[in-house]
């Protein structure tokens, strides 16, 4: 996914350094501009003396630091609690089954289906995931690729716009005719049929390997500077997601700064990776992640 990534990194990092530098440019008018308008200020308050006891008072008020947080104490119940969940671990653990999943079922074209008639009928492994909330997701394998989509109505039909890499890629007429199974999405530009076929429950999570090498260091959720998310989880599981655009699980083992991962398309397909620790980061292939909480995936 680091090559996926790469070109809309550049892009971005070009549209950021150029919004750096307006800042930087409008920071040093701003600092000028704040030195004139102290050089310029009379002083309005009494100098502290021994015959002043007032002003020596407002200089110590001024001065003082301000307080931001009433400090954890047995009277204080809420800071206390507020210092505590500062100050914990990283939940580790989070549950796999709520992501890529049907939301809302009572919308049009809710479900997971796959292309029986028509182009992209011949991809048999490919199935199409609409969540019912505008996500949209083709999984084959163990593998996924996100899109949005969009539902509206043209003459009482219900409409949806989707571009996916492969197969429902354009803006179809959604049809249902009594007494058939499925669904026809007619495309309004060349009204080319897909017939749909209603796939039942998919999940991309495979089933957890047998005895594999688990280094606990490791568990948990991990995050990079570009929003890709790797997370571990005890029981042998592994997902690489890159939020709004892809996502892989794998079965793996690891030990030893080795990690052997398998992914599956049509068949199993193993590699391997390298790892590191440090603290809380981690350096999975050459790409260093900070450790954060699991409950931030779902």
């Amino acid at each position: 996914m680091k090559r996926f990534t790469c070109m809309i990194l550049c892009g971005a990092l070009t549209l950021s350094a150029a919004a750096l530098s307006a800042c930087g440019q409008a920071g040093d008018s701003t600092k000028a501009s704040s030195a004139v308008e102290t050089t310029a200020a009379p002083a309005t308050g009494a100098a502290p003396t021994s015959d002043n006891p007032a002003g020596t008072e407002a200089a110590s008020a001024a001065t003082a630091p301000a307080a931001t947080e009433a400090a954890p104490t047995a009277d204080n119940p809420a800071a206390t609690e507020a210092a505590s969940a500062a100050t914990a671990p990283a939940a580790t653990e989070t549950d796999l089954s709520k992501l890529f999943k049907i939301i809302n079922h009572d919308t049009p074209l809710a479900g997971t289906w796959q292309i029986a008639e028509g182009a992209g009928s011949q991809f048999e492994h490919f199935y199409y995931l609409f969540d019912g909330e505008g996500t949209a997701y083709l999984l084959v394998g163990t593998m996924g690729y996100i899109a949005p989509y969009k539902l509206s109505k043209s003459e009482d039909k219900d409409v949806i716009t989707c571009q996916m890499m492969f197969g429902i890629n354009g803006t179809y007429t959604i049809e249902n005719e009594e007494g058939v199974p499925g669904t026809k999405l007619i495309d309004t530009k060349t009204t080319e049929t897909l017939n749909l076929s209603f796939a039942g429950d998919y999940s991309a999570v495979p089933d957890a390997p047998e005895s594999p090498e688990i280094d606990e260091a490791i568990l948990g959720a991990w995050r990079d500077d570009h929003g890709e998310t790797l997370y571990f989880d005890k029981n042998g599981i592994f997902l690489d997601l890159q939020e709004g655009m892809a996502f892989t699980f794998y079965t793996y083992s690891a030990k030893d700064g080795k990690i052997t991962q398998t992914y599956t398309m049509t068949e199993p397909i193993t590699e391997t990776a390298s790892y590191s620790l440090e603290d809380d980061t981690l350096t999975y292939n050459g790409y260093e992640y900070k450790r954060i909480s699991a409950d931030e995936i779902v």
